[in-house]
């Protein structure tokens, strides 16, 4: 079962999150509740509400299945290949790539991910400065995020999911590995 947060609803319908909450409050779109008291919409309930004020159903919703958008950052371009032929391979997917930090907070917005897959160790804006700024500065709690690293020790890796990581994995790390991840978070 796919679930929605209310700014994915509001870019699937291309209207404000605002005009969202106004059709949750007027009871047209069903949503539950989360613990942390956000609304959340099931995909079926979406494509329900959709149907009934005859609005056209967003590509990325036909087939029965939403693609995740993912951001992956790391300054090694090797790596980046390789998990772009790892993920190529993958259905459900739409999948940008940032060499740098500072790229990354360009593409948070541009993108709006439903995951972020970032190195620990960059040049400059690194992986924890990465990982805050998502969680911080950004402001976006739905974003679920894995960090990776060839030198993770435990203190590093307790610092990453402190710092609000989902999941740590070390480099070099086995493909079904990264994907397991990923398919566990979205």
């Amino acid at each position: 079962m796919k679930v929605f947060t209310t700014g994915d609803v509001a870019s699937f319908c291309n209207v404000t999150h605002r005009c969202i909450l106004q059709w949750i409050k007027e009871g047209r779109i069903k949503t539950f509740k989360t613990p942390g008291n956000h609304n959340r919409i099931k995909e079926k309930d979406l494509l329900d509400f959709l149907k009934a004020y005859n609005m056209p159903v967003p590509t990325q919703l036909k087939g029965g299945s939403i693609k995740r958008k993912l951001l992956i950052i790391d300054d090694d371009k090797n790596e980046i290949s390789s998990i772009k032929r790892l993920l190529s391979k993958e259905k459900g997917y739409i999948v940008e790539f940032a060499y740098n930090g500072f790229e990354a907070a360009q593409k948070l917005y541009d993108v709006k991910p439903d995951l972020v897959v970032v190195d620990i160790r960059m040049p400059g804006m690194d992986g924890y400065d990465v990982i805050r700024y998502i969680k911080d500065i950004s402001g976006d709690d739905d974003i679920k995020i894995i960090a990776f690293s060839g030198f993770f020790t435990e203190s590093g890796k307790k610092k990453c999911i402190e710092t609000g990581a989902d999941k740590c994995l070390d480099k070099p790390y086995k493909p079904k590995d990264l994907l397991s991840s990923i398919t566990e978070l979205v």
